[in-house]
């Protein structure tokens, strides 16, 4: 399969300015440690195609999902379009349980800012317009470029 971002295989991600590939991957099953050369071969070939799109969450694999994508950020040099899921929780509930998941889901991945940060699911325990709060507030202290909702 032939794939080149100048031949139009890129999209506006949602309303905002930049730029994804239609196809994103996703590294739901990546935990650093266990195939990492493996990874980072299928990252920089994605990557030398154009997907520049990649999504990940705090639960994936215990956060070593994030770990190991950081490292081929790191090794390879070339900075794609990140995407990570917070998890809300009966035990998670505060803009302080939010502020820290989004630090450690940053520190993990090696960088200062995501692109796009989703709520993993609906809260069952506190109300969506608080955690939309919270997402703004950290969108105006640029540690989020976008926000979203996964598995609404």
């Amino acid at each position: 399969m032939h794939f080149n971002t100048d031949s139009g295989r890129t999209t506006h991600l949602g309303s905002t300015d930049m730029r994804v590939s239609r196809i994103g991957t996703g590294t739901n099953r990546w935990a650093l440690g266990e195939n990492d050369e493996d990874v980072f071969q299928v990252y920089k070939a994605l990557m030398d195609k154009g997907v520049n799109f990649f999504d990940t969450a705090e639960i994936y694999t215990g956060g070593r999902s994030e770990r190991l994508l950081g490292a081929c950020i790191r090794r390879d040099g070339r900075l794609p379009v990140l995407a990570s899921k917070y998890r809300p929780s009966d035990s998670r509930r505060t803009e302080k349980d939010f502020t820290v998941a989004l630090e450690e889901s940053l520190r993990r991945l090696g960088v200062s800012t995501l692109d796009l940060h989703y709520v993993h699911m609906p809260p069952s325990t506190q109300s969506i317009e608080d955690l939309v709060d919270y997402m703004a507030e950290a969108k105006d202290a640029g540690k989020i470029r976008a926000v979203g909702v996964s598995n609404f």
